[in-house]
């Protein structure tokens, strides 16, 4: 049965609770707000500031747009943050299969946990075999000199099939 959310998400939890809903088997839709700052962490796009695991994770799952802002004004007493209103779609089609997900998931976050380094040096650093980690960006017509950011989703998904 297609399930649909719709909530204003403690913000402490709210990247937990979103990774919860978009696995969950029958989610379809889901419109929650954010504190400002995550919310551009997960519609960040490839190469942009606030790129990351959250962006990743989420948009291999979701589409994913921006409703509204809302801003201290909209609220009484006026809260420390601003906020935004996302909404959810779940992708029909993704482009991995649902039995890879805790392998992209554990490569996504590795990935990230150093931003400064390339991605080769980071999953290296993260235990994968050096000569799988030169034969899986061949595969993905990837540069040994890529950084964590430059890379798409669907690129992640792919690393994940040959690592």
């Amino acid at each position: 049965m297609p399930t649909e959310f719709v909530s204003n998400l403690p913000y402490i939890d709210a990247a937990a609770i979103l990774d919860k809903v978009l696995s969950w088997p029958y989610f379809k839709t889901a419109v929650f707000m954010f504190q400002k700052e995550q919310a551009q962490k997960i519609t960040a796009r490839t190469g942009a500031e606030f790129y990351g695991a959250l962006s990743v994770l989420t948009q291999l799952r979701a589409h994913v747009s921006l409703v509204c802002n809302a801003g201290r004004g909209c609220f009484a007493p006026p809260p420390k943050v601003e906020s935004r209103v996302l909404a959810f779609q779940k992708i029909e089609e993704p482009v991995f299969k649902a039995a890879d997900w805790d392998k992209i998931a554990r490569l996504v976050k590795q990935a990230f946990l150093h931003k400064r380094k390339t991605l080769h040096n980071s999953l290296a650093l993260a235990g994968y075999d050096k000569e799988k980690i030169t034969a899986a960006f061949v595969a993905g017509n990837l540069s040994e000199k890529v950084r964590p950011e430059a890379v798409s989703p669907a690129q992640y998904a792919l690393l994940a099939q040959h690592l």
